[in-house]
């Protein structure tokens, strides 16, 4: 059962939940021209004729349990069904204990966001929890973290208080009992305005939430922010600008392992000109820092893309860390930076996805040296499909792509599926989307089991 203690921060507040439509979640591409300058980024394969534009790829049958005629018998998927319109998606795995928050239209005015939980590795799960608790209330952007029986929720949420005005806070609900209850929500976030993406993870007591917004003092645009705790998520401390006053920093995204942080994010620099109908801006670049403290201190930020990429993630297992992201324009990609020692240095990008069309909102998950990427990609009009890579050894090598989710299109049927989010434990992957599968909207869990 949820339970709700309330919640507190430095300034107090209001409790509730947030959503956005998914319109509003897909930003328009902007036409824009120009690159960045005068900062260290690492080329683009395409860029660089010493590199292959694709990945080393591998039969998938080696890395899935066999079953039946197809590699991809094994996997079993779950609907969790009754919701109207779900959206992004947020999964945690850690041993049995499977939590996967999301948020849904499934009210108007307001957008809530909902959890449940499995105890059973994913086959069975919990109902549904609703977290909004007033009228005109939005979730968005959950993100979810587990370290044993420990887990943390985060949201960007906003409730309309007077015609247009609006409230914004960081969410965090924490649970000590593997999901079964929950604190909260408190806002982390401070007095940052216009909180939008959130990322949150977890090793121990660290505990690291990501996430854009505006400055309540600066005079610039939304900035990367992260806030920090090391006593199990009790306490936060103040926000961090990881690059103040820039245009506008979307999609980040944090992990941890050890005292390694890294955060990654998109963002643009500034306006470029005025072209007489509107602002021409500078192409949306791929960023990183980097932390060998916990978290404490950060390295200065680092351009890891050369052309605009969109929606990077990020994993860290040991020494090895992994960013992928959407190269965005004519020739789309899922592109992956790898580092071996512990994001000092990056390899220059290889393309996991091949000969994808139009992929969007990659997710990654490693463990050790089994990594796995799901994607969203439209090979065809108003049809989406989740596809997937996996790795055995590090992310030097990939299978290739997989249709997950292998929908048929229709005019009655015409939206399949987004927002994928990826888990890895043990011997099993997990890929959770939301969307529909013969005509049945819902929240989606594909369980794959791995070869040993």
């Amino acid at each position: 059962m949820f339970k709700s203690s309330g919640w507190t921060d430095k300034k107090g507040g209001l409790g509730g939940g947030l959503i956005v439509s998914r319109g509003a979640l897909i930003f328009l591409l902007l036409y824009i021209t120009g690159c960045t300058g005068g900062t260290l980024h690492v080329p683009l394969p395409e860029e660089n004729p010493n590199n292959a534009a694709l990945v080393k790829t591998v039969d998938l049958s080696t890395l899935i349990q066999a079953g039946g005629n197809s590699p991809l018998a094994p996997i079993t998927i779950t609907n969790i069904k009754g919701f109207e319109d779900p959206s992004m998606v947020s999964m945690a795995v850690d041993g049995e204990i499977v939590i996967i928050a999301w948020n849904d239209r499934l009210t108007k005015p307001g957008n809530p966001g909902f959890f449940a939980r499995s105890i059973d590795g994913g086959r069975t799960f919990s109902p549904p929890v609703n977290l909004s608790t007033k009228d005109e209330e939005f979730y968005r952007t959950p993100s979810v973290a587990i370290d044993g029986q420990n887990v943390f929720m985060t949201w960007a949420y906003s409730r309309r208080v007077f015609l247009f005005f609006y409230i914004n806070r960081l969410f965090l609900f924490r649970s000590t009992d593997g999901g079964a209850t929950f604190s909260g929500p408190v806002n982390i976030a401070g007095g940052t305005k216009r909180v939008f993406y959130t990322s949150v993870a977890v090793d121990g007591k660290t505990v690291i939430a990501g996430y854009t917004g505006k400055s309540p003092k600066g005079k610039g645009g939304d900035s990367p922010f992260l806030v920090r705790s090391t006593n199990g998520g009790k306490r936060f401390s103040n926000p961090i600008n990881l690059f103040p006053d820039i245009f506008r920093a979307d999609d980040p995204s944090v992990a941890i392992d050890g005292q390694t942080v890294i955060a990654t994010w998109r963002q643009t620099g500034h306006v470029i000109e005025w072209d007489g109908i509107r602002n021409v801006i500078e192409p949306y670049r791929v960023w990183f820092a980097r932390s060998t403290d916990g978290g404490a201190t950060f390295s200065p930020q680092v351009n890891l893309s050369s052309r605009e990429g969109w929606f990077p993630s990020v994993g860290i297992s040991g020494q090895t860390v992994l960013i992928p992201w959407v190269l965005a324009g004519e020739s789309n990609g899922v592109l992956l930076s790898r580092s071996t020692d512990g994001g000092a240095t990056f390899s220059a990008p290889v393309n996991i996805s091949r000969e994808s069309r139009r992929p969007w909102t990659p997710s990654m998950a490693i463990d050790g040296q089994t990594v796995i990427v799901a994607w969203v990609d439209s090979p065809y009009k108003d049809q989406f499909d989740i596809w997937f890579v996996l790795s055995r050894d590090g992310g030097a090598t990939f299978s290739n792509p997989v249709n997950l989710s292998n929908t048929v299109h229709s005019d009655v049927n015409p939206v399949q599926a987004h927002s994928p989010s990826v888990a890895l434990d043990g011997q099993t992957a997990f890929v959770a989307w939301t969307g529909s599968i013969s005509q049945n909207d819902g929240v989606f869990l594909a369980r794959i089991p791995l070869a040993p």
